[in-house]
């Protein structure tokens, strides 16, 4: 029977810790906390529901996500689901949910800066129509004409 494959959002809660096996193999662990959300009266966001899921990625993904990522980061995980269950010091039974990574990939985001407009176009972008540089050699040459696109 093959284990439920996973595809979770979330953030770090630490920076990926990377080791190596005696044989050489990298292997990096990170947990990544997915959170639900839900929209208040107020218009803000709360946190309503947590789960933390615990990842384990090998090879040079292990190298690169060692690399790349920090606390904070919010990444899209997919790989394999797995439930293990322990008892904690003071003896209550606890489930945890680990996930052997398949691909990790590194969610970006524009901060609301990045989405403005420029208010004009921007003067070497030979399509606007706008004033070209002399230093151009195609200056005025087919900027009334649609891309070539």
């Amino acid at each position: 029977m093959a284990l439920p494959q996973l595809t979770a959002t979330g953030n770090l809660t630490g920076d990926p810790e990377l080791r190596f096996t005696p044989a050489g193999k990298a292997v990096a662990n990170f947990t990544v906390a997915c959170n639900k959300k839900r929209k208040t009266e107020a218009g803000g966001w709360k946190d309503v529901a947590s789960c933390f899921l615990n990842c384990t990625v090998w090879d040079r993904d292990a190298e690169a996500v060692a690399e790349e990522l920090t606390r904070g980061s919010q990444v899209t995980v997919v790989g394999a689901l797995k439930q293990r269950s322990y008892e904690d010091r003071d003896g209550n039974k606890r489930t945890a949910y680990d996930v052997d990574v398949y691909s990790v990939a590194l969610v970006v985001r524009s901060r609301p800066a990045d989405r403005e407009r420029p208010s004009e176009p921007p003067r070497n972008d030979p399509w606007s129509g706008g004033t070209q540089s002399s230093a151009d050699p195609w200056a005025g040459v087919g900027s009334q004409e649609e891309p070539p696109f």
